[in-house]
């Protein structure tokens, strides 16, 4: 007789996630059917074997880069939870890109802390294809311009973040 209600209960536990899963499948397909339209930036989006979860698509970069006229090949990985949890994007073939890492993840904000489930999957390849067509070289000379100043002058360095650090924690 007790066992009864928590069999129940397992049960009812198991069902609020299949409206979730159903939600992110019909999004995706909404999503897809609208990627075959007319974009320039994007081509060959297809379903991997049949999973929606699943698409390779290629990115072609822009006029006006060093990668101009390129076709870089992606994959993109969507779990049941999205929308509300971000894919997983990553480039097929190597990209000599300082925000590319080897295995080719890229790196954006917008794929972990910054990611919003009104972002679509048409974004987020928009967006990749945004960052690696950035000038890496400019990258660098930011970077390089914080290291040349933290060596050179480490007392106005240090006077600087503690001024900072000092300004902006409540204490």
């Amino acid at each position: 007789m007790l066992s009864e209600p928590i069999f129940q209960k397992k049960i009812e536990m198991k069902i609020p996630h299949l409206p979730c899963r159903n939600m992110a499948l019909r999004r995706l397909q909404r999503e897809f059917t609208r990627s075959k339209y007319d974009n320039s930036l994007i081509t060959n989006v297809e379903i991997c074997d049949e999973n929606l979860l699943s698409w390779h698509a290629t990115l072609l970069g822009q006029e006006g880069t060093r990668f101009a006229g390129q076709e870089f090949p992606v994959e993109i990985s969507f779990t049941l939870l999205y929308p509300f949890q971000p894919p997983k994007l990553r480039f097929l073939t190597p990209v000599d890109h300082i925000s590319v890492s080897d295995n080719g993840n890229v790196c954006m904000d917008i794929l972990d802390d910054a990611w919003s489930p009104a972002f679509t999957a048409e974004l987020i390849l928009v967006a990749a294809l945004s960052v690696i067509c950035d000038s890496d070289e400019r990258i660098l000379q930011d970077v390089n311009e914080v290291i040349e100043l933290l060596t050179t002058d480490l007392f106005k360095t240090t006077f600087c973040l503690t001024r900072f650090v000092n300004s902006y924690t409540l204490l």
